[in-house]
């Protein structure tokens, strides 16, 4: 239902039979006596399971996601985030890095750590420490 789509937090709602959805059945109830006589219903909606499945749960889609990438696909994920893994030997390696620089990226990148999506910026750190 779209109302719950558009309001992933609700849980239930109440309906007019004029189609008009509330919060609240107080709300409803009152604005039904506005209707005619016989289509002064109101129907209690709860949300639908339907809803909540097409949004994940928890960060284990993304990594069964990723595992289930080929190489090239894995490869292309790492560009997306500035990173080239094309010399990583092994999926899994890049799999680590690339959930690596994702958890970097929600926590704010640190510079300096030595980590492999930080290799251009090390680069730059040591031809300034040289100068």
């Amino acid at each position: 239902m779209e109302i719950f789509e558009k309001n992933p937090h609700l849980q239930e709602c109440w309906e007019t039979s004029d189609g008009k959805k509330f919060y609240n059945p107080n709300t409803a109830a009152l604005h039904a006596k506005t209707l005619p006589k016989d289509k002064r219903a109101v129907d209690h909606l709860k949300r639908p399971a339907s809803v909540d499945k097409k949004k994940p749960i928890n960060s284990n889609v993304e990594v069964k996601t990723l595992a289930k990438m080929n190489r090239a696909e894995l490869d292309a994920e790492a560009k997306k985030l500035g990173f080239d893994s094309t010399g990583i030997g092994s999926k899994k390696e890049v799999i680590d890095a690339i959930e690596k620089l994702k958890s970097e990226g929600s926590e704010g990148k640190q510079s300096g750590e030595g980590s492999e999506g930080s290799v251009e910026g090390d680069k730059g750190s040591e031809t300034e420490n040289n100068k």
